[in-house]
């Protein structure tokens, strides 16, 4: 499993990758990564964007997510974590998450709805241009490969 996390926009948006199968260990390695970049953040309007449609597999249990956001501190009042996912299962787990710590979550299925959505809920954003400019800069930094949208011409 791979767990990649970087700020898509500094100090504001947060995008974590996720590949492979998923474990126990790499959601606890994501929360720590989050944690240590906005945890600590003095904007409480920090969003992150897990994007999970390269899971191929998860092997996590409800009860291993409560154990481990217990500690965490990434959520923040305000912000949004916007989760996507094309297996029901990983969704229902992420919005059990959701359920249990009182965040402000949003599910789709890719990331062009997953800026749009956090374009039309914070609009201290910088506009949906630009936020699809740095997920394309970024996803090209992460693989060396046009993105889904670079490809279609976004």
């Amino acid at each position: 499993m791979s767990t990649q996390t970087h700020w898509l926009i500094p100090g504001q948006v947060i995008y974590t990758r996720l590949d492979g199968i998923f474990t126990l260990r790499d959601f606890q390695e994501m929360v720590a990564q989050i944690d240590s970049m906005g945890g600590g953040h003095p904007n409480a309007h920090v969003h992150v964007i897990v994007d999970g449609t390269r899971i191929e597999r998860t092997l996590l249990y409800p009860a291993d997510i409560v154990r481990v956001m217990l500690n965490a501190n990434w959520f923040r009042p305000g912000g949004w974590v916007v989760g996507l996912t094309r297996n029901k299962v990983d969704g229902f787990l992420a919005t059990l998450a959701v359920q249990v710590f009182g965040v402000r979550g949003h599910y789709v299925l890719t990331i062009d709805d997953a800026l749009h959505f956090l374009s039309q809920q914070d609009a201290a954003l910088p506009p949906l241009d630009d936020l699809q400019r740095a997920y394309l800069a970024l996803d090209t930094r992460l693989n060396g490969q046009p993105s889904p949208l670079e490809a279609a011409g976004a």
